[in-house]
């Protein structure tokens, strides 16, 4: 913008060059000046908050003395330490190298179909976010502090995204809806379980409880399908419409019984 030579701005080149208006420069520049330090602002508590939401992708590199645990309300030794026991574990930590090489080359095949306008292919690739809810989903129960807070990591997330205008919701909010896998129900009942608030945990073991019932032998077919947000609510148990869902018991709590469900609350 100050050269003038408008070389990012083309629609604004094609206007001057068109109609030989004279643009105004220092307008532009202070509108872009404004538009950087409004970004600049709005992103600040998302840079504070950077380490928090990066355990989502990747937790080998997280670096746990800047994780702010507070607002998910799980134990901060706990969490740390079975971060460290995750790094240490071959089996479990290659589930997120191997997840580190299929994004890669999920990126790679992206590149090569649009190159090649195979648009078809492109929509065939499958997800990051069913990758990145895979490598996940296979931690077992032993890394609850670590799974079970991810829900209350993307109610943060979205309680921080308010602070936006508009403009800017309009387009964190269709992302947030995309990536939504860790609000499935059966992600969120896992959640709720070790929810520091007794009454919470009530509500996930009964309504775990109810799902037994239902399907008793667990044969039924489970069929994921992202939910939908709710991005007015005030707590993130309230994320989803839970009347709207098709609930199924976590399979990580196969094992457990009635009597020991109702024990943890």
């Amino acid at each position: 913008m100050e050269s003038g030579k408008l070389l990012h701005f083309k629609n604004l080149k094609q206007y001057r060059d068109e109609t030989n208006a004279t643009i105004d420069t220092n307008y532009f520049n202070i509108a872009l000046k404004n538009v950087k330090d409004g970004f600049a602002e709005r992103f600040e508590q998302f840079k504070t908050n950077k380490s928090t939401l990066a355990l989502i992708v990747n937790p080998l590199n997280t670096n746990t003395n800047k994780i702010n645990i507070e607002p998910f309300g799980i134990d901060a030794g706990s969490l740390q330490m079975q971060l460290l026991d995750l790094k240490t574990k071959d089996l479990w930590s290659g589930k997120f190298t191997e997840l580190k090489s299929k994004l890669e080359e999920l990126e790679v095949q992206k590149c090569i179909h649009i190159v090649q306008h195979k648009w078809t292919a492109l929509k065939e690739i499958p997800r990051v976010e069913t990758l990145m809810f895979g490598a996940w989903n296979s931690l077992p129960k032993c890394y609850s502090e670590i799974t079970d807070s991810c829900a209350r990591h993307l109610w943060h997330f979205i309680s921080s995204s308010r602070y936006f205008s508009k403009k800017y919701r309009d387009i964190i909010e269709p992302v947030i809806s995309r990536n939504a896998y860790f609000e499935a129900p059966e992600n969120m009942l896992l959640a709720m379980l070790t929810d520091e608030r007794c009454h919470i945990r009530t509500l996930a073991a009964r309504q775990i409880i109810k799902t037994r019932e239902i399907d008793p032998d667990g044969n039924c077919v489970r069929r994921f399908v992202i939910p939908a947000v709710n991005f007015r609510d005030t707590d993130y148990v309230d994320l989803i419409d839970w009347q709207a869902c098709n609930v199924t018991p976590p399979t990580v709590l196969r094992h457990i019984s009635f009597h020991e469900l109702l024990k943890m609350i």
